[in-house]
């Protein structure tokens, strides 16, 4: 998808408690139309789920109690936890669905939460100031199913020192 000219949204219409938009974005070429079509749609998805708003599709299942106790077993900074301690923060635990490329915080935003990951796979990389003035970014990890990234914003609530995405 190109940048310029800017992608646009207008709504087109309602009905039934439902609205519909006309999405308007620029493509190098036409192959490419149904893959950027697709990766709106499935990025739409995400966030309104996120959001809390239905969708006409099967959502892929909830995280139970236990699968979350499960996972939070394995972050190395709850080890010293009690079994008690860690099934009262699996019932806090809320889990929230981003598809690939979603970015799930930026580098310098307010953090106070720590990410468990339950499938897929989360790159945290660094940004650095590149030539005149442009940013660029350098990889610093992968994060896969039951790996956990987060914690020092968690611990000290500083701000997050490297963006995260879905990969």
């Amino acid at each position: 998808m190109l940048a310029e000219p800017a992608p646009a949204a207008l709504l087109a219409g309602s009905a039934d408690g439902a609205a519909t938009y006309r999405v308007t974005v620029w493509v190098d070429g036409y192959a490419q139309r149904h893959a950027v079509e697709d990766g709106i749609r499935t990025l739409a998805w995400y966030r309104l789920r996120r959001e809390g708003h239905a969708w006409p599709a099967t959502a892929p299942a909830e995280v139970d109690r236990a699968e979350a106790e499960r996972l939070l077993q394995r972050v190395p900074i709850l080890a010293p936890l009690a079994p008690e301690e860690l099934a009262a923060l699996a019932a806090r635990a809320t889990p929230v669905l981003y598809g690939a490329g979603e970015a799930l915080f930026r580098q310098g935003d307010a953090g106070e939460s720590l990410y468990v990951v339950r499938a897929g796979a989360v790159r945290l990389s660094i940004d650095l100031p590149g030539r005149e003035g442009a940013q660029t970014q350098k990889d610093i990890a992968t994060v896969g199913p039951g790996g956990s990234f987060g914690e020092r914003s968690l611990i000290t609530g500083a701000r997050r020192t490297a963006p995260a995405r879905t990969t």
